[in-house]
């Protein structure tokens, strides 16, 4: 048994009917545009696909033209004009495909004795690291691991799967060669930072510490090119180069210099690894021998994460941060907003904002949608804890230079639908102080701020999805204003009729004001009236049609 992903089928896709089947990684890419998506066990693992399929994208098309001709890349213009005629034609080059993976199809065998693909052969068994007490000692560098702790969506360290897991697996327990390629790559991506000793401080994989924001198109095709800049902005990339065409990374060589590629970077070995089989071929678990890292600070290659700004004054530089809500429009700003440093954009963006705004290039994106992924860990990030993502729909014309009226327009709707849910949270919590509640309790601030999330997100998606290039900005922000006083006056309505008596009458309370105690009345009447008042401060006068 000795598959080869090139020509041996493991990657399971949607075609454009919506039917399911699986194959092969020269057939994702040559037929690209006749299927919908990768749909693997779950999101994550598809990304971490859909990262390798782009890498190796990367290191053809800086070689090969839009149509197969041999041709380098030498500019920044080239590399965009190459990506337009590529987005005309609908597909990739097939046979610049078949060239390169012939050439290097030896590096794509699931099971070999020298570079099995996204492994190691070396089984490592004596390793010399410091121990507590200073010295230098010898200690077993392997950390054997079953299919559960393979399989990211049980969320299992290798003795405590999680109650709720989507299936079960015991020590007997194997997986198919196919899956188990998937969630190879799904480890090497996103693999949690639990090692057993000796120590190697070894951290979460590279996709698991950053926000992943991801395009998506009509089909898989669409979906590689919305991901694949061919260049930067203003200048070529290094040589792409993916990883099973450099040296090999040795044991000793844990913390490496950053990858200055993108080929280099969605290919990287971020774990020491080799699947284990039995004898009907089938995967049995994996040994865990360490890992590679490189530090990310001002690290500017990576073109699907969400950068922090740098704080001069702390001298922290810029690096990457994850979004810390689940609603990818809450973070309208951060995205799609430049500032004063365009780096600050997810790099697919920038690319997408260049292609959409050239006068060179008629080609048409009328709708974007950009999907966010992230995985979470707890135990001291030694645990998958949950995967979220989210969608974000909107026109294409919203990233054009001459719409950034309209881009101000939405950042500052969401910044205010930001101020609406605190302020229905302070709702709650005085309403749950006039019935008697602890005032040093936050939950009822809490449950108020959810409620009015759960009820914004749906009709602020549909409104933001239908802005439209020819829509007056004044009428389709009083729409934002309806949407708001629509939902405060149905909470508030909704309160007052459950309210308690107790609540109605109300409670004085001693509150403190800087360095003194003063005396606070809450009551329902009155915290109604104050949540109004806040409403209308943060929205300004309610629409006509929104008034009692």
């Amino acid at each position: 048994m000795n598959p080869n992903l090139v020509d041996d089928s493991f990657i399971q896709v949607l075609d454009l009917d919506g039917n399911e089947s699986v194959i092969s990684l020269q057939e994702a890419l040559i037929n690209a545009h006749k299927y919908k998506a990768i749909c693997g066990e779950c999101l994550p693992q598809d990304k971490a696909i859909e990262r390798l399929l782009r890498g190796i994208l990367h290191r053809i098309l800086q070689d090969y033209g839009a149509n197969g001709e041999k041709e380098p890349l030498t500019s920044p213009k080239q590399a965009r004009n190459r990506w337009v005629e590529l987005w005309k034609n609908g597909q990739f080059p097939a046979q610049s495909i078949l060239d390169y993976f012939n050439t290097y199809k030896d590096r794509f065998n699931l099971v070999d004795d020298t570079h099995p693909f996204f492994q190691v052969h070396e089984t490592e068994k004596q390793i010399e690291f410091k121990a507590s007490n200073g010295k230098i000692a010898k200690g077993d560098g392997v950390n054997p691991r079953t299919v559960g702790k393979l399989v990211g969506t049980l969320f299992a360290s290798s003795s405590r799967p999680r109650v709720w897991a989507d299936r079960y697996f015991d020590e007997n327990s194997t997986l198919s060669w196919q899956e188990g390629a998937r969630w190879l790559l799904f480890i090497n991506s996103f693999d949690d930072a639990s090692f057993k000793k000796p120590p190697t401080d070894i951290h979460v994989s590279f996709c698991g510490q950053i926000t992943g924001i991801y395009a998506e198109g009509a089909n898989l095709f669409e979906t590689l090119m919305l991901n694949l800049p061919l260049s930067q902005l203003d200048q070529l990339w290094k040589n792409n180069t993916p990883y099973w065409e450099i040296e090999p990374f040795t044991r000793s060589q844990m913390v490496v210099a950053p990858p200055d590629n993108p080929s280099l970077l969605l290919t990287f070995p971020y774990r020491r690894m080799h699947l284990i089989f039995n004898e009907e071929g089938r995967v049995t678990g994996y040994e865990l021998t360490g890992h590679h890292s490189f530090p990310t600070d001002n690290y500017l290659v990576e073109q699907n994460g969400v950068y922090r700004a740098p704080d001069l004054k702390k001298g922290t530089p810029l690096g990457f941060r994850r979004l810390t809500s689940d609603f990818l429009w809450k973070n309208y700003g951060d995205l799609f907003l430049p500032g004063e440093d365009q780096n600050l954009r997810p790099g697919i963006i920038n690319w997408i904002s260049n292609i959409v705004n050239s006068d060179d290039y008629e080609i048409s994106i009328p709708e974007l949608k950009f999907r966010s992924v992230e995985v979470s860990y707890k135990s001291m990030q030694c645990v998958f804890s949950e995967m979220t993502d989210d969608t974000l729909v909107m026109n294409s014309f919203l990233l054009a230079d001459d719409s950034a009226d309209w881009r101000i327009l939405i950042n500052s709707s969401v910044e205010n639908l930001k101020k609406a849910a605190q302020a229905t949270g302070y709702f709650f919590k005085n309403l749950a102080i006039a019935a008697g509640g602890d005032p040093q309790k936050d939950y009822p601030r809490k449950e108020g701020e959810e409620i009015f999330w759960q009820r914004i997100d749906t009709p602020f998606r549909e409104w933001l999805g239908s802005l439209k290039e020819m829509d007056e900005i004044i009428e389709r922000e009083k729409e934002v204003k309806t949407l708001v006083y629509g939902i405060a006056d149905q909470i508030r309505r909704e309160k007052e009729a459950s309210a308690s008596l107790k609540a109605a009458i109300g409670t004085t309370q001693k509150v403190k004001k800087g360095k003194t105690e003063v005396e606070v009345t809450y009551n329902l009447q009155k915290a109604c009236g104050q949540y109004y008042s806040q409403i209308r401060k943060i929205m300004g006068d309610s629409p006509k049609h929104a008034k009692e």
